[in-house]
């Protein structure tokens, strides 16, 4: 974990990076995770379930899959779910909404 960075209430497995000024609440990271500067991912507003499994996810956590790479500054909410291998350029713009899914 960098400098200034903060993480409530999650897990975070192996060889998962977090960058300066990061924000996590409430997530889980697989392996091989990097998390950009000044990103804010999860949350402690539960905007509803997650959209594609909502009676898998509704809690408020999110999930990162293994080897992605969170750009720098990204807002992604509660109850998301980031499929594995995915980099800065799999991310339309820097904000996924809670509740949403990004494969």
């Amino acid at each position: 974990m960098a400098t200034g960075s903060t993480v409530k209430d999650s897990i975070l497995f192996y060889d998962t990076r977090v960058d300066a000024h990061a924000r996590l609440t409430k997530v889980i990271t697989d392996v091989e995770v990097t998390i950009g500067a000044q990103a804010v991912v999860g949350g402690t507003r539960q905007p509803g379930a997650n959209k594609e499994y909502p009676d898998l996810l509704s809690s408020g956590i999110t999930l990162v899959g293994r080897n992605t790479v969170i750009p720098v500054r990204a807002q992604i909410g509660a109850n998301c779910i980031i499929y594995p291998n995915k980099r800065e350029q799999d991310f339309s713009g820097k904000m996924i909404a809670g509740g949403r899914t990004l494969k």
